[in-house]
């Protein structure tokens, strides 16, 4: 599979969303270079498996295994959480199927990624089920002796009023788990987004605490959390959401307060406008050391707005206290070969590249989705490869259903994923990796 190349300008520091945005509509010098893929797992492969995995990976403290979620399939179609091993030498990953969901008080339906905390716990959220039938936040715990099975616990079911969630969440150093839920309306009962934090119990037994962090009435009920959050060095919370009064999204930070108990502060810092800057971002945000925010929308880029394919953009955080941040859009999709309408998380390599996935675009005849890289800057150029592009065959295909991006295995420097269709069992999806350039 062969990449194209296009080097594209723009001054990574403090440049205006319109000067970046003019700059991407230019095509500079195109390149091609050799790109592997391969399909390292077709989900439906084996009795009960999983199928349609919507979200990304994460990748197990050892390096050999990932870990994800499918949204269907398992014993009673509600979802399975998997592991992936990857084999001694050559040969296939092998899968283990963790939990299964019952559609019960467990939960059911997973389409968020997966996180661990420090004792090698997994964390996640299922958008069906529970007690009142609105998802769940669970914790998997690994058994004591290896090849027995896991142990999920459902840490909250979400009523109505609280919203569903489809994000994965974010577990602290002391345990304590943060995520958001997305409007939801349940037989009449419109609830806004919010942002949640759960605690564990002081005794270690008993039942976690719930506290909303933020309630977003103050903006739109329409409101969307869908991509998950990211802190920062200083325990500010980020997080992009869907919908806002101009129809577009927004990037927003949550202060924690000064003293316990006190409110947390929550702050619009950019406002899309569905124009050259982008609209609406489905994907969460990644962070770097400098607290620059990066992040996809799936709409946006041209001037026309909703003939954009989307955008992916940097967020700059401002020189001085309560200053305003700055967006620089560091690539534009035309929606061709290149991809269109991303809708997952980015990721960096260990040089600063990004990676990330689209859902349209690439193949012509299918305009199934892309894997791309943007590669750091250097003299103020980012430069956007199209690494692979799905066809609907062996290597899969993406869905407007798909909210998964990228993971970079740091250890032999591939990127991993999953695909939401395509494969060779019945259209149920793929686990991936593609081999960038070195």
């Amino acid at each position: 599979m062969f990449g194209k190349s296009f080097a594209l300008t723009f001054k990574r520091s403090r440049v205006s969303a319109a000067v970046v945005a003019g700059v991407l509509l230019l095509t500079g010098a195109m390149a091609f270079s050799q790109v592997e893929e391969f399909a390292l797992y077709n989900f439906g492969s084996a009795a009960f498996d999983g199928s349609y995995p919507g979200a990304s990976l994460v990748e197990g403290s050892t390096g050999k295994s990932v870990y994800g979620t499918t949204a269907y399939g398992g014993t009673t179609g509600n979802g399975i959480v998997f592991q992936l091993t990857s084999p001694p030498v050559f040969g296939p990953w092998l899968e283990t199927i963790l939990y299964n969901f019952t559609g019960g008080s467990d939960g059911g339906n997973p389409m968020s990624a997966l996180v661990f905390d420090a004792a090698g716990n997994l964390y996640g959220t299922t958008t069906t089920g529970g007690d009142f039938g609105s998802g769940t936040v669970f914790e998997l715990t690994p058994p004591v002796n290896q090849g027995s099975p896991w142990t999920e616990i459902t840490l909250h079911s979400f009523s109505a009023k609280e919203g569903a969630p489809i994000s994965g969440v974010l577990v602290d150093s002391q345990g304590k788990v943060y995520g958001t839920t997305t409007n939801h309306n349940a037989n009449g009962v419109v609830s806004p987004a919010e942002v949640f934090k759960l605690s564990p119990p002081s005794s270690g037994t008993g039942p976690w605490t719930e506290q909303i962090l933020f309630r977003f009435t103050e903006h739109s009920n329409a409101d969307s959390l869908i991509g998950g959050l990211v802190f920062d060095t200083k325990g500010n919370l980020y997080g992009a959401a869907l919908n806002s009064p101009t129809g577009s999204g927004f990037v927003f930070q949550l202060a924690p307060p000064a003293s316990q108990g006190a409110p947390w502060t929550e702050t619009v810092i950019y406002t899309f406008t569905n124009s050259t800057d982008g609209g609406f971002p489905y994907s969460g945000l990644i962070i770097d050391s400098l607290g620059q925010l990066y992040g996809t929308t799936a709409a946006g880029g041209k001037a026309s707005g909703f003939n954009g394919r989307g955008v992916v953009y940097q967020l700059v955080p401002p020189t001085q206290t309560g200053g305003a941040w700055t967006e620089n859009v560091i690539y534009t999709f035309q929606g061709s070969t290149d991809g269109g309408v991303p809708r997952g998380n980015l990721a960096f390599d260990t040089k600063g590249n990004l990676y990330g996935m689209t859902n349209q675009g690439g193949d012509q005849t299918c305009s199934c989705g892309t894997v791309f890289e943007l590669a750091a800057p250097v003299s103020g150029t980012w430069t956007f490869t199209a690494l692979h592009a799905f066809t609907a065959g062996s290597d899969g295909a993406q869905s407007p259903r798909s909210y998964g991006g990228v993971i970079f295995h740091t250890g032999v420097g591939i990127i991993l994923g999953t695909t939401w269709g395509g494969g060779t069992v019945d259209y149920r999806g793929t686990f991936w990796k593609v081999v960038p350039n070195p």
